[in-house]
């Protein structure tokens, strides 16, 4: 980059510059962010009270309001909406994976529309979905991760996160989150298929990574292992139990959509048992990985939802081709807040800038009124007595003249413009009426005409040509003003007004 470039790039920043998308997760029991700032990140953390929302839908509208502000509070900078990108709890969502043959760009995109319609669990209009591709096929079809979620479900958070704050960029699900933090900061290879198991405080999220792309999701509930007495109380037996029917089912799943067997296992917990990873390398002959992350590896595995989602707000909008659950895509709404951000950025500068101008101008005029006093105090000091005696003279004969000049010009202004007046009616008659007496009185602005025309007919249509000048009205020809003569022509008398 030149010089030149370089220096047009920090004055294009600084006059709209690029703000941070933090990442929200929001589950039944807490919500937490992450903020990206100069290879920093900013955590924030709240518990919600139970009850507030639950399976991913708000119960308690106030109380989840409340959680909110307190987390915004702590993100600091409330000046303006702070951009985001909102991860949800994978047992909301549901997911389909598809594929496509090989389709032009235009026909590829109405085929993947046509495939979510067709596959999409909710009724038309009551969802909001999308699809993000997660690689090609073994006979080259593009494959396509699809995702549904309920509009109003999206709809009523989006309204609360607005009331406080935050500006949702797009919407995903804890599994997406978590694949991208495993693909971006795992360092681990795209080549090699893993399952990977994330144990949470409400269950386990079970999830296929292909080619480093999540393929295949499935979540489980701590809720299939109450027990038949109702007791909350989950035993190391129950979860190995949990854990070989499932892997059983996705193991065979794999087989049967991709051919081939998973050959790798990526435990997604701090404290994951020892048995249970036994238990996988043995029964299903899995090579067992535990994730560490090559950055941020301080933040725990219970962060990896938010960092997943924080990681997607940092990258370019315009490479942002991941699945939004949204009613705006991410680059709509980011244009959106960047235009908000730079309203209230020049806002600032104009309010600052007339407020200093405003001070500059107001100490100016001091200045100069001060400078006129002094100078004028120094001029009178400065003139005899003589020269101040014909200055008052000469102002006195000044002011006399412009009297009489103010009002022969208030005279001229009254004069009435008698000799255009008489050219219009000279034209007016010529070739009609010979006109042989005009009487004009100035003061009511009034004219009587004497005048011989060749008939009576002539006479009423010089009357007539009269009335169509602007400048006359008021005209009345009586006929008792109009006399017959011996050779047919008549002699009349009319009178009119002018303006």
């Amino acid at each position: 980059m030149s010089k030149a470039s370089a220096l047009i790039k920090k004055i294009t920043d600084a006059l709209s510059p690029e703000f941070p998308v933090g990442g929200l997760e929001i589950a039944d029991a807490f919500l937490r962010s992450v903020v990206s700032r100069d290879d920093q990140l900013k955590p924030a953390y709240t518990r919600l009270m139970p009850g507030v929302i639950q399976d991913g839908v708000i119960s308690d509208r106030e109380r989840f309001l409340a959680s909110l502000k307190e987390l915004r509070a702590q993100l600091g900078d409330l000046s303006h909406p702070m951009s985001v990108i909102a991860t949800l709890r994978s047992g909301g969502i549901y997911t389909q994976s598809f594929s496509l043959p090989p389709l032009p760009k235009d026909r590829l995109v109405e085929a993947v529309e046509l495939n979510l319609l067709a596959i999409s669990p909710l009724e038309r209009g009551a969802d909001y979905h999308d699809a993000a591709a997660i690689g090609e096929g073994a006979t080259g079809e593009a494959e396509f991760l699809g995702a549904f979620a309920p509009r109003k479900l999206i709809d009523d958070l989006k309204a609360v996160l607005d009331a406080t704050g935050f500006s949702v960029l797009a919407f995903e699900f804890g599994a997406l989150s978590i694949a991208r933090t495993v693909r971006e900061l795992g360092g681990y290879g795209a080549e090699v298929s893993r399952l990977a198991i994330n144990v949470m405080s409400d269950g386990v999220d079970f999830m296929i990574l292909r080619h480093g792309q999540l393929a295949f999701h499935y979540w489980s509930s701590w809720d299939s292992l109450i027990a038949s007495d109702g007791k909350r109380q989950i035993n190391l037996a129950d979860f190995n139990g949990l854990l070989s029917r499932e892997v059983q089912r996705l193991t065979q799943f794999y087989a049967g959509k991709w051919g081939g067997s998973i050959t790798n296992a990526l435990l997604i917990a701090a404290d994951f048992p020892e048995e249970s990873s036994r238990l996988l390398a043995e029964s299903f002959l899995l090579k067992v990985e535990t994730l560490s992350l090559r950055r941020f590896g301080t933040l725990g595995t219970q962060w990896l939802g938010a960092l997943g989602a924080a990681l997607r707000g940092a990258m370019p909008r315009s490479a942002d081709v991941f699945i939004s659950l949204s009613p705006v895509g991410t680059e709509e709404e980011y244009a959106r807040n960047r235009l908000r951000h730079f309203l209230l950025l020049w806002r600032n500068i104009v309010i600052s800038s007339s407020i200093f101008l405003a001070a500059v101008f107001l100490v100016g005029v001091g200045l100069l009124a001060t400078e006129e006093r002094r100078i004028a105090s120094d001029a009178v000091k400065s003139i005899s007595p003589e020269l101040l005696e014909e200055s008052a003279r000469l102002e006195a004969e000044a002011k006399g003249f412009n009297h009489l000049l103010s009002l022969a010009l208030a005279a001229k202004r009254e004069t009435t413009p008698l000799a255009g007046l008489l050219a219009d009616l000279r034209r007016l008659a010529e070739g009609r009426v010979t006109l042989s007496g005009v009487s004009v009185d100035a003061t009511s602005g009034s004219m009587r005409l004497t005048g011989r025309a060749p008939s009576e007919v002539v006479a009423i249509g010089f009357k007539n040509l009269l009335a169509g000048n602007p400048k006359f009205q008021d005209i009345s020809l009586p006929f008792a003003n109009i006399q017959a003569q011996s050779d047919g022509s008549v002699i009349f008398q009319l009178t009119l007004a002018f303006k």
